[in-house]
């Protein structure tokens, strides 16, 4: 089993134990935490063999850029320096409270059907700058209605690993 090789991969690091993990439909892709150590690691696999996973631990201010992506359209993104500079500007604007109110702000945008929806991040790593991880990925064309309760489950998943960054 593909998580089991992921788990064994896991049991031979040093100085992380995962807290909170998940891994995508195609067992393709892991994103873990581990809270005590302030690590991330991301997997990506391109086989079956213990030899085609790459994997990366990374320490939290490793992560310079979240983002989740809807049918390939960000609809929530928080950057190092993005959040510094609304929160920044809410203060110059309203003070305290807008500097709380800016660094939280973020755009969205509406879709009728979700045929993807997934986490970008972007990592301090000049080989392997960018993890995406699908939470849903449709592929019959017939995606999912925003008022459907398999899309406010796959969004919510989205919204919480979303919100650990």
């Amino acid at each position: 089993l593909i998580s089991d090789i992921i788990k064994e991969k896991l049991s031979e690091l040093d100085n992380y134990k995962t807290t909170q993990y998940y891994i995508d439909k195609k067992f393709s892709k892991y994103i873990g935490i581990d809270e005590i150590n302030s690590k991330v690691c991301l997997i990506i696999t391109s086989g079956r063999e213990k030899e085609n996973y790459i994997m990366n631990i990374y320490s939290f201010s490793d992560i310079l850029e979240v983002e989740i992506i809807e049918n390939g359209n960000s609809v929530s993104k928080m950057s190092k320096t993005s959040v510094a500079g609304r929160a920044i500007l809410g203060g110059i604007l309203l003070g305290g409270v807008g500097a709380v109110i800016g660094g939280f702000t973020a755009n969205r945008n509406n879709f009728e059907k979700m045929d993807k929806i997934s986490l970008k991040l972007i990592v301090n790593n000049t080989k392997n700058p960018i993890f995406e991880i699908d939470f849903y990925n449709d592929i019959t064309g017939k995606g999912l209605e925003k008022k459907n309760i398999d899309y406010v489950e796959f969004i919510n998943k989205a919204n919480y690993w979303y919100g650990l960054f």
